[in-house]
């Protein structure tokens, strides 16, 4: 499919919602037909966009140069060949033995237009990305190849839960804005090409700890020894919501037919019941997730 005949299936547009908008300016692909049906809205505040003028074709952007250098081309050619004429009718009769040879003539060479470079692959260095309410993410890109005649356009399917601001060339910033999950997509203006990365966020608990261990039920912090629980507590044992940090590697739960050993700065954070866990997620020192834990009641 042509490069302009992909273009067209969007319609371009600005956000000019100030005071309302944090994009601003930002430019929004939106795909022709929704946008013709009344969806030519603002992906963040759902303002009505103002249509911008598309990205021009190699034609329209170098046409009327390159007519005029065609024109200029045929007017030197005429001019030559009407020199040539004029100057074999006023050779000498010493030179008209040499009539009627063959006489080089170099023929005018057209210059090569200058080629659009349109992008052939995008790769974001992570395509999921995890985030607490309120972190940050650097995001790398890599395109192929890297010097190119094309924009990347930036399209967030929910731009409350995250956000990706450019901070460089092919290296955004996304923020955890609230929980919830946000598919970013990086695309070429021209070629249509991109790149999708998932966004999820989790919302960022504060938990009430007292000092001490307590056997009775409420809020506080109890240490087991391999690990040091954090949350709703009842006779004690975790009981509720919480957190549980390891000290040292150690089975997460007993009743985990994987037997899943978390490392020390492991920690698990969800509901627990009587001690076990009963549905959470399980992350790694540096709050990467490892993986989730659906065990039920004991």
């Amino acid at each position: 499919m042509g490069t302009q005949e992909n273009l067209n299936k969007f319609k371009i547009g600005e956000c000019h919602n100030v005071g309302n908008c944090p994009h601003i300016g930002e430019k929004q692909a939106i795909p022709s037909d929704v946008a013709n049906s009344g969806g030519f809205k603002c992906k963040y505040c759902g303002a009505q966009l103002h249509e911008v003028q598309k990205p021009k074709s190699f034609f329209e952007k170098y046409g009327k140069i390159i007519g005029i250098i065609a024109a200029v081309l045929v007017l030197l050619g005429v001019g030559f060949g009407l020199y040539k004429s004029c100057a074999g009718s006023n050779k000498s009769a010493e030179t008209e033995e040499t009539v009627g040879q063959d006489e080089p003539v170099t023929e005018p060479v057209s210059p090569q237009a200058p080629q659009t470079v349109y992008v052939k692959q995008i790769t974001a260095d992570s395509k999921t990305l995890s985030l607490k309410e309120g972190k940050t993410q650097k995001l790398t890109l890599n395109v192929v190849p890297a010097q190119n005649d094309e924009q990347i356009i930036v399209q967030n399917s929910d731009g409350t839960v995250a956000s990706a601001t450019e901070t460089a060339p092919c290296i955004y910033e996304i923020k955890a804005l609230k929980a919830g999950t946000a598919s970013i997509s990086f695309m070429a203006d021209q070629s249509g090409v991109q790149e999708v990365v998932t966004v999820t966020v989790e919302k960022e608990k504060t938990e009430l700890a007292t000092s001490g261990q307590s056997t009775s039920s409420g809020t506080g912090t109890l240490n087991l020894g391999y690990a040091i629980y954090k949350g709703e507590k009842r006779n004690g044992q975790p009981h509720g919501t919480g957190t549980l940090t390891f000290k040292s590697a150690h089975l997460i739960d007993s009743r985990d037919p994987k037997d899943r050993v978390a490392e020390a700065g492991d920690y698990v954070s969800g509901l627990f019941y009587q001690g076990h866990v009963e549905t959470a997620k399980w992350y790694g020192a540096d709050g990467s997730l490892k993986g989730s834990l659906l065990l039920g009641r004991p």
